[in-house]
């Protein structure tokens, strides 16, 4: 099942099978996100696990952003509430920079809004992580607040940028 796509780019589910792409994704630098990643090493299977068992439930689809058959990001697509959803993501430090990312927010903003009929949708970033913090900006979110110690890293404690972005600004056109 494919959620869309761009420039040659495909979203698609997290499948089982996907834990190896998932090992092959290079965090690269992550000294702005204070060296996080999506999961511990070793931890692709539960992560996967976890992303089957929440689709199912109809709570988050996670998805694999695909360049033929090379996993070059993961975004999800969490519903907070019957109205409210949120965009998290995470790109391979290999296409970092190119604007893939953005792209791939409009996609799964697009089935937010117009598929599950979502009004409102967040992207928190890491205050820290100015690339992460100018994609909603690009997709013409408004910046509501800053989330104090949201984050728990390597380094201790770090703020949060809480940005949203109604159904009715969607259709209107970003």
């Amino acid at each position: 099942m494919e959620i869309g796509g761009f420039d040659g780019y495909v979203l698609a589910p997290l499948r089982r099978e996907d834990d190896q792409a998932l090992r092959g994704m290079q965090p690269g630098d992550l000294s702005m996100s204070r060296g996080e990643w999506l999961f511990p090493v070793g931890g692709e299977e539960g992560y996967i696990t976890a992303a089957l068992a929440e689709r199912v439930s109809g709570r988050e689809l996670r998805a694999g952003i695909w360049l033929g058959a090379q996993l070059v990001g993961v975004i999800c697509l969490r519903r907070c509430s019957v109205a409210t959803g949120s965009i998290s993501y995470a790109l391979d430090a290999r296409y970092r920079g190119q604007g893939i990312m953005t792209r791939a927010c409009r996609v799964l903003l697009d089935h937010g809004f117009r598929v599950l009929r979502l009004e409102r949708i967040l992207i928190i970033a890491d205050h820290e992580n100015q690339s992460s913090c100018s994609i909603p900006v690009r997709l013409g979110f408004t910046r509501e607040r800053v989330l104090p110690d949201l984050y728990c890293g390597t380094e201790g404690f770090r703020d949060g940028v809480q940005f949203s972005l109604l159904a009715s600004a969607w259709n209107a056109g970003p």
